[in-house]
């Protein structure tokens, strides 16, 4: 199975959000194709563009995982586990379109 990467950046205002729903609806459209979208936009608006609503956040993730982490006193699998479960969590799929979105860290600094 193949599989590609596209990304897409540059300057506010130029239209990647809106670039970045109709390419990956369209390769989702496709048969035996599936596309997962990451909204490394703080402000989300991937999200509203494909009207999916993620209940939880990348972000939310990082925060969980870090507590989880903390308290699994050593045991991998389990955290291992918890990492699969908190990623499902914040996954959101319709037909062959997944999405995750980064959220906004609540603390000073970056990712």
């Amino acid at each position: 199975m193949s599989s590609s990467r596209i990304a897409i950046c540059g300057k506010g205002g130029v239209g990647k959000t809106t670039l970045a729903a109709l390419l990956g609806r369209c390769l989702a459209g496709r048969p035996n194709t599936r596309a997962l979208l990451v909204d490394a936009d703080p402000a989300g608006g991937l999200s509203l563009a494909l009207g999916l609503r993620p209940e939880k956040t990348l972000n939310d993730l990082r925060v969980a995982a870090l507590e989880a982490a903390r308290g699994a006193a050593g045991d991998r699998r389990e955290l291992a586990a918890t990492l699969d479960y908190l990623l499902l969590e914040a996954l959101v799929e319709r037909g062959n379109l997944a999405l995750l979105s980064a959220g906004r860290p609540d603390e000073r600094g970056c990712y």
